[in-house]
């Protein structure tokens, strides 16, 4: 139900869009993006990750429906030649909010596709992998490098990572660790006694260990999770 709320707001790809549904404002975009782009998009796992971060509520917070905490730009390249550049104007507009969350899931999509394309003749990519660092940014990148022996950089390695990485336990716990290293981040202590409720309820948190699992309990798509 939540998804047929209407947003209005403003589009760096089509101006000023008034009065449409959540979902039909993501099929919208990811229709441009896959006319213009080579990746494919679901539309289902945008939604279940605005469902996580918000609710599909708009006016959450000043953070907004994608809860995005940072104002860097992003961008994807299109197939001619250019690129799509999002900048955060507004993160409580909901239009600039989607257009940003999507356009750099496909960015970050093409940049890792073509550094696998160095290691591996027909290089994959695990999709949940890269909706997982709309959470963890690119720190959580450097963890997945450094665990690649292990999991190897391809769509089964990035499963796997995922696997571990939020079981939040044992060499998952471990890689949590890590990422909090890379991030700088020094006051949340984490020792193997740690859970992810104990976490959790801490209220000093960084980054959801368990996102991709959390994620997709909203996810109603090919392959949900029932």
């Amino acid at each position: 139900e939540e998804s047929s709320t209407k947003i209005t707001g403003n589009s760096m790809i089509f101006g000023k869009v008034k009065n449409i549904s959540i979902i039909d404002y993501i099929n919208k975009v990811v229709e441009y993006i896959e006319e213009n782009t080579q990746v494919k998009v679901d539309s289902y796992m945008i939604l279940a990750l605005l469902a996580q971060e918000s609710r599909l509520n708009p006016e959450i917070n000043n953070n907004g429906i994608a809860q995005i905490a940072i104002n860097d730009s992003v961008y994807c390249n299109l197939n001619n030649g250019g690129k799509l550049e999002i900048k955060i104007n507004n993160k409580k507009d909901p239009i600039n909010s989607i257009d940003w969350t999507i356009v750099s899931y496909v960015g970050n999509y093409q940049r890792l596709m073509e550094y696998r394309a160095t290691i591996y003749d027909n290089p994959t990519i695990d999709p949940w992998y890269i909706l997982k660092l709309h959470n963890s940014g690119g720190n959580l990148r450097k963890v997945r490098q450094d665990w690649s022996n292990k999991y190897p950089l391809n769509k089964e390695g990035d499963e796997a990572f995922i696997k571990v990485f939020e079981s939040f336990e044992g060499e998952g716990l471990e890689m949590f660790k890590v990422y909090l290293k890379y991030s700088g981040v020094n006051n949340i202590k984490i020792n193997n006694n740690t859970t992810y409720e104990k976490y959790t309820s801490s209220g000093r948190l960084y980054s959801d260990p368990r996102y991709i699992q959390n994620v997709q309990k909203y996810y109603v798509g090919e392959g949900a999770v029932k």
